[in-house]
């Protein structure tokens, strides 16, 4: 591992307290085997099974929304980070040490795929594209792509070499979507040719942005900030929360409601598109690293220890 990833790594751990880049490298303890006591970092719905994944290779499914829990084989023991779905048959996953796992079969059985990566490579996050095209992105401005269901990678030019990518996702007109360090906020229309950079005066980490049904953006980021934009990224309203803490992660409810959470154990929503947000604390969880929209305004917060499901209620 070379100096500068060992820097990235302190810097990571410092802004983030749950994305454990030295994971990789570390010695390996063994994973836990109660999903309330596993490090959760991403999940998705797909069809009725909701898939997360985790610290340790963990990855765990739910058939109930959340209310139990069962562990799927995983070939593999590290931190996985990201994980995205096309269809309800597609999946994939990607993590440390280039970890990239693919699912053809609903999720059921996980095999992995090698992208030609560095043991000190981190992905960070994973856009499943459809009929075998992928595209993960991570530290230093890793960005790799597949169009044959994993059999063969190509990297793409970096939007920002020096800066961590840290949430990608799919626009509604099938551009691409990205957030990253140093303010990064981008858009690609054309598959990661180019790239439109959005300013939203902001020099901090971003870890996420999302399309409203309404079609305003929200981008998200570190100690509390908070911006939409109802001009396609041309100019960021900023927006206050009642507690800058980390806000790691953004969803939008089928009944429109807008969450966003991060540290502190506690869920910003919003029942006017993004433009005020009141604060519900959650019962278990001190951190969330990812949210994910139920029915109504049911959600659940994956975390340092498994998984809260989360009832927003509006004054």
């Amino acid at each position: 591992m070379t100096p500068r990833f060992v820097s990235g790594i302190s810097r990571r751990l410092a802004a983030y307290c749950l994305l454990l880049f030295a994971a990789a490298t570390e010695p390996t303890t063994a994973a836990p085997t109660r999903i309330d006591r596993a490090l959760l970092l991403d999940a998705v719905r797909s069809g009725d099974r909701v898939i997360a994944v985790g610290d340790h290779g963990v990855i765990a499914a739910s058939m109930d929304q959340g209310h139990t829990w069962s562990r799927v084989p995983s070939p593999v023991g590290t931190g996985l980070t990201g994980i995205s779905f096309s269809d309800t048959q597609e999946g994939w996953i990607v993590g440390h040490g280039g970890t990239i796992l693919h699912s053809s079969d609903a999720g059921t059985t996980w095999r992995t795929s090698d992208a030609g990566l560095e043991p000190g490579d981190s992905l960070l996050d994973v856009l499943a594209l459809g009929r075998g095209r992928a595209l993960a992105i991570g530290a230093y401005g890793l960005i790799v792509e597949t169009h044959d269901g994993g059999d063969s990678w190509r990297r793409l030019e970096p939007v920002a070499e020096d800066y961590h990518l840290n949430a990608l996702v799919l626009d509604r007109d099938g551009a691409w979507l990205l957030a990253g360090e140093a303010g990064l906020l981008a858009r690609s229309t054309d598959a990661g040719a180019s790239w439109d950079t959005f300013d939203t005066g902001y020099e901090g980490s971003f870890y996420g942005l999302l399309r409203l049904e309404s079609g305003r953006l929200v981008a998200h980021g570190l100690r509390g900030h908070l911006f939409w934009s109802d001009d396609e990224g041309a100019t960021w309203t900023p927006v206050d929360v009642e507690r800058p803490v980390l806000l790691m992660s953004a969803v939008q409810s089928p009944t429109g409601t807008v969450a966003v959470a991060g540290l502190g154990g506690v869920v910003f929503a919003s029942r006017d598109g993004g433009t005020s947000f009141s604060m519900h604390e959650l019962t278990r969880l001190k951190a969330c690293a990812k949210l994910l929209a139920l029915d109504g305004d049911l959600f659940l917060a994956f975390g340092e220890t498994g998984v809260e499901r989360v009832e927003v209620s509006h004054p």
